[in-house]
């Protein structure tokens, strides 16, 4: 290699460090060969898509495109999917007509780069509450949005079938009747950028119907690992708050990653779709026969039945079963809904590469929905006898 090239290749390493959040700058500095890269898509493996949304506002003025592809990526990339774009996108046409807004009253804000002043409390591309975040996260879209969509699920677990200005005014506080116009257009400038924003679910290999049985009831045990060490996680989140959710999903050990098929997949995901359907428990039940009231507790029914094995019924408690794996097949478990205070918190079973049985927040029986691209996946392995 010639002086030149690594000099040229020096240059172009630096120019991407340099856009980085100081944040990220810590936690690579703090595991050795680590990029950039590595270090979000190891957060996305541990926590999800969630904890890579860091303070990092824009050096220069965005335009009005510029601000609305922003907000639509970070609502596809957290599985919000077109109704929390719709959402988030309506809110800052409320708020700053699409601009990412300094705010005179919080001083901080101004010496950022931004397109837009407003009054009152209302600070970044949405407006939100200055007591939401620091100037620099506000100040950001991606951060921005993601605290609004955070304060949606928290608020509206059954967001996927309400009415967006009605989110919107659970998000803001505001009247509903505010956001119908807001709304409105938003769904007029998603269809305009459909091409640019929309990201569909991974293209996979078909899967042949469920069918097998299991061989053995003994749950394959992964093998995990950590990439940053306790004490370092703890230097981050004392320095870096931004980061800490980060550090910490990199210190909690996770299971291997896997790639080959999964011999009792379809037995479990056969277990899924044969309780497709059943009602969720009433009030005249009793505990030991009632079924599922959340994804959680249905999913380790289902895994009870298919496997003989008994498994949490918590979201924490599944995500530590099983191997990691890339790309979905039938019986895998799918851990979506991502959110900065929970993390994962709907668990579904996949019966192909794109579909999946779960019990939505708020349903009575449990149902097919979508694989989005925003996702863990666990394969709850038996091994041959």
């Amino acid at each position: 290699m010639t002086a030149l090239t690594k000099l040229t290749l020096a240059a172009a390493a630096a120019g991407v460090i340099a856009v980085l959040a100081a944040p990220v700058l810590l936690i690579v500095l703090l595991i050795p060969g680590q990029t950039a890269q590595d270090f979000y898509q190891a957060c996305i493996t541990a926590r999800g898509p969630r904890a890579t949304v860091l303070a990092n506002p824009p050096s220069t003025n965005l335009s009005r495109d510029e601000v609305l592809l922003r907000i639509v990526d970070t609502a596809t990339t957290l599985g919000f999917g077109r109704q929390g774009a719709t959402v988030t996108v309506a809110i800052s046409l409320r708020a700053t007509g699409l601009a990412n807004a300094a705010n005179p009253t919080v001083p901080d804000t101004v010496r950022y780069a931004h397109s837009a002043v407003i009054d009152g409390d209302g600070v970044g591309a949405l407006g939100l509450p200055s007591a939401w975040g620091t100037a620099a996260e506000l100040m950001t879209p991606e951060v921005s949005t993601a605290l609004a969509l955070d304060r949606m699920v928290d608020r509206a677990p059954k967001w996927r079938d309400t009415d967006p200005a009605e989110l919107a005014s659970l998000i803001t506080g505001m009247p509903t009747e505010a956001f119908h116009g807001p709304v409105q257009t938003a769904q007029v400038l998603l269809d305009q950028h459909r091409p640019t924003v929309e990201i569909g679910a991974p293209t996979m290999r078909s899967l042949p119907s469920p069918s097998a049985t299991p061989t053995s009831t003994a749950v394959a045990t992964a093998s995990a690992s950590v990439l940053v060490s306790l004490a370092d996680a703890q230097s981050v989140a004392s320095t870096a708050p931004e980061a800490a959710s980060c550090a910490t999903a990199l210190s909690t050990p996770i299971p291997g990653l896997t790639d080959h098929p999964n011999p009792v997949g379809p037995a479990i995901a056969g277990a899924a779709q044969r309780h497709t359907g059943t009602a969720a428990q009433t009030d005249g039940q009793t505990d030991a026969a009632a079924p599922p009231t959340d994804s959680a507790q249905f999913v380790a029914l289902v895994l009870t039945d298919a496997l003989r094995q008994h498994f949490p019924a918590t979201v924490t408690g599944l995500l530590e079963h099983g191997h990691r794996a890339d790309a979905p097949i039938a019986g895998d478990l799918i851990f979506t809904d991502i959110s900065a205070n929970e993390g994962p918190h709907l668990v579904g079973i996949a019966v192909d590469p794109t579909t999946m049985i779960t019990l939505l927040p708020g349903r009575l029986t449990p149902e097919p929905i979508e694989i989005g691209p925003a996702r863990l996946i666990r394969r709850i392995e038996v091994p041959t006898p």
